[in-house]
């Protein structure tokens, strides 16, 4: 019998959906894997779900090079990239929802919970974990020069997800986030 729940952070699903061109693929895979043998019992969130649709399309966006989308018009990108991030999306479906029927993963949601308490809790965890303030030299997607600080941290909709994951009893919250990192000890926190 499966008794550890473990709450997969939409960054595994985005991982996993994205395959091999992301770096956390093969990590993410793994705990799939794990999931579907039964060391673990899968949580995913309606919410996971959401935003992991919206992260693929991003990464696409910005994976896919630049030559080959200036190619074509802002119709022909708009429409590459749907079908790329919905074939990608519509795979990670089809395979959580053989797992969800084989009872491996269970998806839940906010269904009545007070959202006002959401609120209130997510905005203690977010008040008392502040994130770190980074100075970088290069920017992120293109890598040219680009002196800069940003705040890397937990955000709103990452502490929602951890507040759900403690909401429904999951023992393991699984993430390719860092900045959760520190909040290991109110559940066990696997950063992949």
């Amino acid at each position: 019998m499966i008794s550890l729940k473990a709450y997969m952070d939409a960054g595994v699903l985005v991982a996993y959906g994205l395959g091999h061109v992301d770096v956390h693929y093969p990590n993410a895979k793994r705990i799939i894997d794990e999931i579907t043998e039964g060391k673990y019992r899968g949580v995913i969130s309606v919410l996971s779900l959401l935003e992991t649709m919206d992260v693929i399309r991003k990464r696409l966006v910005s994976q896919t090079p630049k030559d080959f989308l200036d190619a074509r018009s802002d119709l022909q990108r708009k429409e590459f990239i749907r079908q790329e991030s919905e074939k990608r999306y519509n795979a990670l479906i089809d395979n959580l929802t053989k797992a969800a029927k084989a009872k491996k993963i269970i998806i839940v949601d906010f269904d009545g919970v007070n959202i006002a308490e959401v609120l209130t809790i997510c905005n203690d965890l977010l008040s008392n974990n502040f994130g770190d303030i980074r100075f970088f030299n290069r920017c992120w997607l293109c890598r040219r020069r680009y002196d800069h600080y940003e705040y890397k941290g937990i955000g709103p909709v990452d502490a929602m997800h951890f507040d759900l994951a403690k909401r429904i009893h999951c023992d393991l919250f699984i993430t390719t986030d860092k900045g959760f990192s520190g909040l290991d000890g109110q559940i066990a926190v696997s950063v992949i």
